[in-house]
């Protein structure tokens, strides 16, 4: 069953169906052309041209072109974009961040819904100034100093608010692998294991908990000229190195202390930290005491 066109949108199908076939044919067109294709009147054509559709047309001599791009655009798209004052594609100001801080944990896939319950935890206000107050004021004002005069409730709303631009998120990735249970053994002494019903060599896959945190002061943005990116911060050494220890300090103290609560039983719990300039292993091992 063919479904009626909505008379609304048949002039829209119209023009999207010979954009769609300029993109690809790349032949140039005129605005009386488009006004014999659609039926639109010349100010309207115009008007699409100049204010809707100038993302995706270049002028050719008299008329225009439709650049290639246009055909990853479809028609419900295009019917959306229609009737809206605003441009086909979205703008982007480019930014770098000249350095960033990755973490990585490295838990069994079994852990990974408790570990998204206590991550997600700390994506809310109320809960990330619980945990600040569980670490304590005068620890937190270390790292963070407290201005003068200002009252707790607003030193926790700043802190909320400076871990919120720090800490947007993180992705979980599954990654495969196969593990020693315990210390290295000759064939024989492993085939002996197996046949106690012991295991030693271990497939399992693991979840990777990943968190990229841009630092703030090596931050640059594209300048839209031929020179590229400007700095809009020209940080020293010694500003990055603060700025990383600040966001070290509140990772262990908020999320991976979070993770290391959660997940239990495990007879090592493994992070990985990339700086930019350094590279370590954090490694919790569980105590016998």
């Amino acid at each position: 069953m063919t479904i009626p066109q909505d008379p609304k949108y048949e002039r829209v199908v119209k023009a999207f169906e010979f954009l769609r076939a300029r993109a690809v044919d790349q032949v140039p067109f005129t605005v009386q052309d488009v006004m014999s294709a659609t039926g639109w009147t010349e100010s309207s054509v115009k008007t699409y041209i100049s204010k809707q559709w100038r993302d995706v047309l270049a002028s050719n001599g008299g008329g225009y072109r439709v650049k290639p791009e246009f055909r990853r655009i479809g028609e419900a798209d295009f019917k959306r974009l229609i009737s809206q004052k605003r441009k086909i594609y979205s703008q982007y100001r480019r930014v770098e961040y000249g350095r960033v801080v990755t973490y990585e944990f490295l838990l069994p896939l079994t852990r990974e819904n408790e570990l998204r319950a206590s991550l997600d935890d700390l994506f809310y206000t109320d809960t990330v100034k619980r945990r600040i107050l569980e670490i304590g004021l005068p620890e937190v004002s270390k790292w963070v100093p407290r201005e003068q005069d200002e009252k707790e409730v607003e030193y926790l709303d700043r802190l909320s608010s400076t871990l919120a631009e720090k800490f947007g998120g993180y992705s979980i990735l599954h990654v495969h692998g196969r593990f020693r249970a315990c210390s290295i053994k000759s064939r024989q002494e492993a085939a002996e294991m197996i046949l106690d019903d012991e295991r030693y060599l271990i497939d399992e896959t693991t979840a990777v908990v990943r968190f990229v945190i841009p630092v703030e002061v090596t931050k640059n943005i594209d300048s839209g000229l031929a020179g590229g990116f400007t700095f809009v911060d020209s940080a020293s050494a010694s500003d990055i190195d603060a700025e990383v220890d600040r966001i070290r300090t509140f990772f262990f103290n908020l999320f991976a202390e979070a993770i290391v609560r959660t997940v239990q039983g495990e007879d090592e719990i493994w992070l990985l930290e990339d700086t930019g300039s350094s590279r370590r292993l954090y490694v919790w091992e569980r105590s016998s005491i």
